[in-house]
């Protein structure tokens, strides 16, 4: 195949091809995104590993750009269309801890969220060549190093698919959570539509149109799939279970439904769930900005109910009854709504370079630790960027104006209707048909933040790992 990806003097010639290319690499919008794709694309169709190697590189590159990783850039750059021509041979006493850190990369990084195995690979060959040409010198001797530093721009989490679900640092820290509390969340993404009153219903995975409701129900017809999964070699005692995946753009969320042997890795997608609308029945899929409104609503949900606690409100109502001679009576404490103003108008107003006031509260914005109160000092602290801006501000906002009494009703109406409340969490389920059937999210082992080690191989039995 003929190459269309021109030779370049330097990195800063690249980096001026690629915004001439895209109208602007930060450019949103379908022109730009599938030109990353195409280009992605056509490096891997042309063989070879150091081809392998730049699509890679290439779909990493405009988060790198985003995040100012210029000497990263450069360095990766000059290993790619300077230095390498192929990767040299292994040496035979390292080839069982390669492959275990073969499958480390790609299970446990970046490449785990992708599914197609000719795609993983050219990561696995991009970290194979930095890592060979020693780009990265102190401190990054092996090849689980230099691949933490390609991939420090993401956090991921393993939720039971065959994908595990990516996200930036960037857009983590613009939305003021951290990856612990989007995969406690993620659940939300199904209770929301049910407490908008829509039909949770599980189809099989393919041509869901064929399987619309009709004489009979999709209980039976999941039950189906299970008896057909059950009657395979080796999986007589498969599960299924509720999971999630990246929409087709990569940017939002779709629940799904997969069955097999979670424990020990082998498993397959088989359905997907939709939900009912004025009687038709369309895939669950969540766009990005509705995604993050819904996490933030059921992360939320935790701090508006300490601050709603019952010794605490009708403090306005105990203040009449006279005399007020106690602080249960409500002398000497707050009202939600006083709590709520002071927390509205407090903090050190701080003006950026470009003019822009922000309040800064206790901590700071830029460490993940500091963009939201912990669950174990709710209590004690007061609120941070998260607090502030998901709930604070656009609670005072909206109902401000209200009487004391008032105001904690609104309170006590959005955290029921709205959020991700304890009953939600612990004393439902989503349609109660499918419970001997389908687990819910996060109700299998192994749910959870993704660290760098392989952590789902029980030890490290190189023989047992098959060649990648």
């Amino acid at each position: 195949m003929k190459q269309t990806i021109p030779v370049f003097e330097d990195h800063f010639q690249y980096m001026d091809w690629h915004k001439n290319k895209t109208l602007g690499w930060d450019i949103k919008g379908d022109g730009a995104k599938s030109y990353w794709k195409t280009t992605g694309k056509k490096w891997r169709k042309a063989g070879g590993d150091l081809n392998l190697a730049k699509a890679a590189f290439l779909e990493l590159y405009p988060e790198m750009l985003r995040n100012n990783r210029h000497g990263d850039i450069e360095r990766i750059w000059s290993v790619l269309y300077e230095q390498m021509t192929n990767i040299g041979e292994v040496e035979p006493s390292t080839q069982g801890e390669r492959l275990w850190d073969t499958r480390t990369i790609q299970h446990n990084f970046f490449p785990s969220m992708i599914e197609n195995d000719r795609h993983r690979k050219s990561h696995v060959k991009l970290v194979d060549f930095v890592h060979q040409a020693g780009a990265f010198k102190e401190g990054y001797a092996s090849r689980i190093d230099v691949a933490s530093k390609i991939y420090e721009d993401y956090r991921m989490a393993d939720i039971g698919a065959k994908q595990n679900l990516a996200f930036t640092k960037r857009e983590l820290r613009a939305n003021n959570m951290t990856m612990e509390q989007v995969v406690e969340n993620l659940p939300y993404m199904m209770t929301f539509f049910e407490k908008q009153g829509h039909k949770l219903i599980p189809f099989p995975e393919g041509d869901y149109e064929e399987y619309q409701l009709g004489d009979t129900s999709q209980q039976v017809i999941m039950a189906k799939v299970m008896e057909s999964i059950r009657g395979k070699d080796g999986w007589e005692d498969a599960n299924m279970w509720t999971s999630f995946r990246r929409s087709s753009d990569g940017e939002g969320l779709e629940v799904i439904i997969m069955a097999g042997n979670q424990d020990q890795h082998d498993f397959e997608t088989v359905g997907r769930m939709h939900y009912n609308k004025d009687g038709k029945n369309i895939p669950l899929i969540i766009e990005n900005a509705d995604m993050w409104k819904m996490l933030k609503a059921a992360h939320s949900t935790h701090w508006r109910d300490a601050m709603n606690d019952p010794w605490e409100m009708n403090v306005a109502e105990r203040r009449k009854m006279l005399p007020a001679v106690s602080w249960g009576l409500g002398l000497g404490q707050d009202t939600l709504k006083e709590k709520i103003s002071q927390w509205f108008h407090k903090g050190t107003v701080v003006t950026d370079s470009d003019g822009k006031e922000t309040r800064k509260f206790w901590g700071t914005k830029g460490q993940d630790s500091y963009l939201s109160i912990p669950n174990w000092g709710i209590e004690m602290f007061d609120p941070r960027a998260f607090e502030y801006e998901s709930i604070i501000k656009p609670f005072w906002e909206k109902h401000g104006h209200l009487s004391d009494k008032d105001f904690e009703e609104a309170w006590e109406m959005e955290r029921i209707k709205n959020t991700y409340t304890f009953e939600d969490r612990h004393m439902k389920w989503w349609e109660e048909q499918f419970r001997s059937l389908i687990a819910p999210p996060g109700g299998m082992p192994g749910y959870g933040v993704v660290p760098h080690e392989a952590k789902w191989i029980g030890e490290r039995a190189y023989d047992a790992i098959p060649s990648l």
